[in-house]
């Protein structure tokens, strides 16, 4: 039967209208949730790559996940639980018309979320601190002259700063986007296991780990500045040579081995099938956990707190945020967010202001360690320092103020420091930490 353009549309009006309904819902509670980068575009413009059917026929395995991901959400409300549950009601309706589709199409879809760009931040310090000490490992090894300070490595008189881009936070993005497509191409008509499914994906981060090292350690060597067009020409390089295309061999012989299904003979006997119940029930869920989270967003208020340092005057920005300034320093201190949350520092706000983290460290002072960095805006250079506080304890790890919050239900507020120069900053932050910024409102009576 051939199947003209308004014979399609008539046959599948009911999966348009149902399709419609979940993205506008998603889209008009949340309109500034997708980023519209060129990261996103470009997870956009390929996620069609990604919908390869792998078997004709109906599961519930979608309606599960999306039962799964509810009772996660209902605990700890997120937009992204709502997008992950928008995504499960669309595969849902694509895979009752072409059978199953593959796991790495949802995987494609969440690395157009913001998540994974959250995910990243929360990451990014720890890991260009680790691979700093693993170049200056290596290097040392073959006896060269270095000595790293936080992520700055210097190699005799030169210094090399490793950097967010240098950190290939960009290749990690690309190669789990480009390694999802292989993997999808691969693997149409085949059944490819969880288990397998997940061993591809650690030997692709693996590559990209180890691309990583290779780059940075081959861009110190050579003494090869970031204003340089083999700077990134090297990055696209090794992201071919060393990641995308031992990637490509790796799952090409590994899927090789995969019985192929019979897709055309089954299609002829697939009659598509809306799938009612399962679709209303989704629908239903991804109501109740948008409104669950527009509750507890709106209703996340921390108990009520003062800020009280004599010296300095306080300006509410709104959304409680608080700026305190003298002639010394600036200080902006957040609200807590709740502990599942991943962005919560300072980073974002300050690019957006135009400058960019430079030769990031942790230090220790008083016993409690902090996070500073070098703020450069052109020629124009302050010095930073950030640190999460509660009523009880003090700490700059993100991990461990994630803990007492989870542990012990523990409100953590976002303490910046930012001075004119590194003996001011040392200064207040000795000031600062010797004291409680955070403490209980106190009530006042008439």
């Amino acid at each position: 039967m051939t199947f003209t353009l308004a014979n399609r549309i008539k046959t599948y009006w009911p999966w348009t209208i149902a399709a419609i309904v979940p993205l506008a819902l998603f889209l008009g509670f949340y309109p500034q949730y997708l980023r519209s980068g060129t990261f996103f575009w470009i997870c956009l413009l390929t996620l069609p790559l990604s919908m390869q059917s792998r078997a004709i026929g109906r599961g519930r395995y979608i309606f599960w996940m999306g039962l799964g991901v509810t009772v996660v959400s209902m605990v700890l409300p997120t937009t992204i639980g709502v997008y992950v549950l928008m995504c499960l009601i669309l595969i849902l309706l694509m895979e009752s018309i072409v059978g199953r589709l593959n796991y790495t199409l949802l995987i494609h879809a969440l690395l157009a979320s913001p998540l994974f760009s959250y995910f990243s931040s929360l990451i990014s310090f720890p890991i260009r601190l680790q691979l700093s000490k693993i170049v200056s490992y290596m290097l040392q090894s073959i006896g060269a002259d270095v000595r790293i300070e936080g992520n700055m490595v210097q190699l005799g008189s030169h210094s090399f700063l490793v950097d967010e881009a240098c950190a290939g936070m960009h290749m990690l993005g690309y190669g789990l986007l480009f390694g999802t497509i292989i993997l999808s191409v691969f693997t149409k008509n085949k059944i490819l296991s969880l288990k397998a499914l997940l061993t591809y994906y650690v030997i692709l981060l693996a590559l990209i780990f180890l691309g990583n090292v290779v780059r940075i350690t081959l861009l110190i060597l050579f003494q090869i500045e970031s204003d340089h067009w083999f700077h990134e020409g090297l990055g696209l390089l090794l992201y071919v040579c060393q990641i995308l295309i031992p990637f490509y061999g790796i799952v090409q012989w590994g899927t090789n081995k995969l019985p192929v299904q019979n897709m055309a003979a089954s299609r002829q006997e697939h009659v598509p099938l809306f799938p009612k119940w399962q679709y209303a029930m989704l629908c239903l869920l991804m109501g109740v956990l948008t409104a669950r989270q527009q509750q507890k967003t709106a209703g996340y208020k921390p108990a009520g707190q003062s800020i009280n340092l004599p010296g300095y005057q306080s300006i509410d920005l709104g959304n409680q945020i608080i700026k305190l300034q003298n002639t010394q320093g600036l200080i902006y201190i957040k609200p807590p967010v709740p502990a599942y949350r991943a962005d919560h520092n300072p980073i974002i706000c300050w690019q957006g202001s135009g400058y960019s983290f430079k030769r990031i460290e942790k230090w220790f002072i008083q016993d409690i360690q902090i996070n500073h960095a070098e703020l450069i805006k052109g020629e124009d250079k302050i010095y930073t320092a950030w640190w999460f506080e509660s009523l009880e304890h003090k700490t700059g790890d993100q991990l461990e103020w994630r803990k007492y919050g989870i542990l012990h239900n523990e409100d953590f507020y976002l303490i910046n420091l930012t001075c004119n120069t590194k003996e001011e900053l040392n200064k207040q932050l000795r000031t600062l930490l010797g004291q409680n910024i955070i403490s209980p409102k106190k009530n006042s009576t008439s």
